[in-house]
Parts: structure tokens; sequence; C-alpha cells
């Protein structure tokens, strides 16, 4: 079942409900899987408990869009690039994708606690630092490891780069 743990955890008292935003890189109906129905059921489960939710997330589109998922969800899409990491036709097409409005779609949030989804994404690094700058909570599920680039030897020193720079810095934050 669904834990609520992560916005009761952060122990932040108000009077109104407590605002919560979910971060991620990729979100539905664009991008299916297991962590994408994660965020979607997590989201739904709070808002069933009264907190309001904002999920964030990239589209390939010009502008920003904006839906309600249902009473106490939005959904907002901000323009994402998206970076090849694979070469196009292989096995498995991997992307890097940096959302360039996040930082300041956060900043301007009246969410009290953040929720970001996976390690090794700019949406996550981004929202530690927001977190630093605004001292908000944050908080991190990483729900896979990117041990896949082991196929690639550059992709491999990206990967070990990482770990041992931005990395460590989200995970303190988090």
């Amino acid at each position: 079942s669904t834990r609520l743990c992560c916005l009761e955890d952060a122990n932040i008292k108000s009077p109104d409900p407590l605002k919560g935003c979910q971060i991620s890189h990729t979100f539905l109906p664009h991008r299916v899987g297991g962590p994408q129905f994660h965020i979607r059921d997590l989201s739904l489960s709070l808002a069933e408990a009264g907190y309001e939710v904002e999920i964030v997330t990239g589209y390939r589109a010009r502008k920003p869009e904006r839906e309600t998922l249902a009473p106490g969800v939005t959904v907002t899409r901000l323009p994402v690039i998206s970076i090849p990491l694979t070469r196009k036709g292989a096995a498995v097409e991997i992307y890097y994708r940096i959302i360039p409005g996040l930082p300041c779609h956060l900043r301007r949030s009246s969410a009290q606690i953040f929720h970001a989804h996976d390690y090794f994404h700019f949406s996550s690094d981004m929202t530690a630092w927001v977190s630093r700058l605004t001292g908000n909570p944050m908080v991190l599920t990483v729900h896979s490891r990117h041990g896949f680039f082991t196929i690639n030897p550059l992709l491999k020193f990206f990967e070990w780069l990482y770990d041992t720079t931005l990395g460590p810095i989200t995970l303190r934050q988090a």
C-alpha cells in the first residue's frame, strides 16, 4: 500500500492543507512505467488524506501545460530538453532530460516539501539545490540504479563522475 509518511514525517505544521510537490523528469501518459504509476498513486492517496499535491514533470512542448489529475492533484508539464545518451536505434535508447524552467518553478512554488524521483537526473539535482535555497525539506525516492550505463565506457565514466561529485550532494540534501 502507498505510504503517506513522507509529508507527515516532515513534521510541518500549517493551518492550511499541506502542499507537496512531486518532481519527475517523466510522467504519464507520455512515459508509462512503475515510477510514473507510483507518483500518480502516491499523489492521489495524499490528496484523499487532505494534502494538496503538484506533480512537476518535463514534456516536449514549447510552453508549460497544466492539468488537474484529481481534486487536490495538479500536473504541471514544463518544456524539456532530451539529450540522447545512446545511439538512435540501440536496443535501449537512453536520454538525459533537462527541464530548464524547473528551478524557477520550484522557487515560486507554494509547496512546503519537495519529493524528487530518481537518482542521476537533473530534476532531482535541481530539487536538492532549490530545497537548500528555500529551506524546504526534500524527499528522494530512487526507483532504479543507473548501472545500465556499463554498456558504454564513456557513459560509465559519466556515471562514476556523477557518483563522486553531484550525486552525493543530492543524497545529503534529501
